[in-house]
């Protein structure tokens, strides 16, 4: 296993195997997402090598054990032990094993929020006003996540826009696509829906927000935009996109 573990790179650590960690796991493996798991309790280590994830037994506190799964080379780490203190911990272990690792915590007391994002975490999670879905989303989705933070948006502001029947999301432009090549103002005029483009991302990663209708399509983008949550499989369907709100229905 240690040999698979070496030549991971980008992937996803997580620490804790728990109701939280299996359904992240879950979700990241449906994607495609490289991870590996770390967990003090060996029948959660066995858990998660069922579920086909690279997993390690040990406690992700101590700097050996967190240093296995090849921090130093991954992408993410989330903790999400229900123990503030490890979790508080393992950010900082983690943050000086990789200065430009994205780390994502949880914290089971508010007043533990501001520590873990003194200590290293880029965004903290409050299992009582975020679910593992959403965790998923920043891990897998960050351009719409992003936009709703950077801009200061309202905590929320998608269950606020789905009591409307509207939601911020994001579909990406398969390689199939019949609208590569095709300016933004061509996609609006020969769609059947109503919706807004709030960005694009480029499939190196670039985000450019409130985009200029004339900016033409590539296999690869990512079109964030605000739709009725009904149009979107239509949208897909009718123009060949692989829509991210799928991850959302399966978590």
């Amino acid at each position: 296993m240690q040999k698979e573990i070496d030549r991971l790179e980008n992937h996803v650590v997580i620490c804790g195997f728990g109701r939280m960690g299996r359904t992240l796991a879950e979700a990241l493996a449906k994607r495609g997402r490289a991870l590996i798991v770390i967990d003090h309790e060996e029948a959660r280590v066995e858990a998660a090598r069922g579920y086909g994830c690279l997993a390690l037994h040990g406690n992700a506190t101590e700097e050996k054990i967190l240093r296995a799964p090849g921090v130093q080379r991954a992408s993410t780490l989330t903790t999400v032990l229900s123990d503030d203190v490890a979790n508080v911990f393992i950010t900082i272990s983690a943050r000086a094993m990789n200065p430009n690792l994205e780390i994502l915590a949880r914290a089971e007391r508010t007043s533990t929020v501001q520590k873990l994002q003194q200590v290293g975490a880029n965004e903290v999670i409050l299992p009582a006003n975020i679910g593992a879905d959403r965790l998923a989303n920043l891990i897998l989705r960050p351009s719409a996540e992003s936009l709703l933070s950077e801009a200061k948006l309202p905590e929320g502001l998608n269950l606020d826009l789905a009591s409307l029947g509207l939601t911020l999301d994001e579909v990406e432009v398969k390689q199939d696509s019949c609208i590569i090549g095709e300016t933004l103002a061509q996609l609006k005029a020969c769609g059947e829906h109503r919706f807004l483009i709030v960005a694009v991302r480029n499939s190196e990663g670039d985000v450019t927000l409130h985009p200029s209708e004339t900016q033409v399509l590539a296999s690869g983008d990512c079109v964030i935009l605000l739709a009725h949550i009904d149009d979107l499989n239509a949208m897909r369907e009718k123009y060949q996109l692989q829509c991210q709100s799928e991850l959302d229905a399966a978590v």
